[in-house]
């Protein structure tokens, strides 16, 4: 080959590659921008919540940015009624083998994280916990897609409070309780006022999960120094966050009492003010 087109090849891929290098750093320093413009906006809002709630200072207050579920409702298609009814009888079938074992199970999130212990000694942090997860409304849930995160474990759980149950009647009480809407490309279980199925039927990742902000409140609580939550709602969801050029708008702003669980509310259009 021509050394002078093996040149210019090459001159040209190191060309290519510089140019994804910088397109990939000019990405990276927006979004750095854009997390912290993001964090500044938090301390302003935390500091006019200060204010105007003369009993709290700084030291009691814990900011809490969430996440934000999708509020797009369709109706529940008939393809994914049969794509969750498949994965049911899979994961039912794959209950049978361990049925009549009494052996310790592990818990199907692997104890990646659990707040049960927490909430054993500290009910008001679940109250607490819930009511951001009300003002969320999902944006963790949208990876269940068709199987919710259902597995051969949670069967055995539904068994082990409803021991008479047959593989049918065990079908049926999943998908009956299915609602005829649900949160677009969400979990199947996921309708219009939330989840259609009982803490007890839920999968392990289900009830155990929470977000990042959510964990490290839990954390702050514990030790102590948290009297009231600053609750910021930003659109994104747990799962998916927007690019450099779009705004992850505030869609709520709320301080949580964490004695009484009473509440504040302000206006997102706050920081237009300040």
């Amino acid at each position: 080959m021509d050394p002078s087109i093996v040149g210019n090849f090459l001159g040209f891929q190191r060309q290519r590659i510089a140019r994804s290098r910088e397109a990939i750093a000019l990405a990276k320093r927006r979004m750095d921008e854009k997390v912290a413009k993001e964090a500044l906006e938090a301390q302003t809002i935390l500091e006019h919540a200060l204010k105007d709630n003369h009993g709290l200072s700084i030291d009691e207050v814990c900011a809490v940015t969430i996440p934000s579920g999708s509020s797009k409702i369709s109706p529940l298609h008939e393809s994914r009624i049969q794509a969750y009814k498949a994965h049911l009888e899979t994961v039912i079938k794959g209950s049978q083998d361990v049925r009549t074992s009494d052996a310790n199970e592990t818990s199907e999130s692997s104890g990646r994280y659990s707040a049960e212990k927490l909430f054993e000694n500290a009910p008001l942090l679940r109250i607490v916990s819930d009511k951001m997860c009300g003002m969320c409304k999902g944006g963790c849930c949208t990876a269940g897609r068709d199987s919710a995160y259902i597995t051969p474990s949670t069967i055995r759980r539904f068994l082990a409070a409803h021991p008479d149950s047959s593989d049918d009647d065990i079908l049926e009480a999943y998908l009956s309780r299915l609602s005829p809407e649900t949160v677009t490309d969400a979990c199947v279980n996921q309708s219009p006022t939330g989840c259609v199925l009982p803490r007890s039927m839920r999968s392990d990742t289900c009830n155990e999960y929470y977000c990042k902000a959510l964990e490290a409140w839990h954390e702050s609580a514990v030790s102590g120094v948290t009297d009231a939550v600053l609750v910021i709602q930003r659109a994104d969801s747990d799962w998916g966050r927007s690019g450099p050029e779009k705004k992850n708008s505030i869609v709520d702003i709320v301080v949580i009492k964490t004695s009484d669980n009473s509440e504040v509310r302000y206006d997102p259009a706050i920081l237009k003010t300040h």
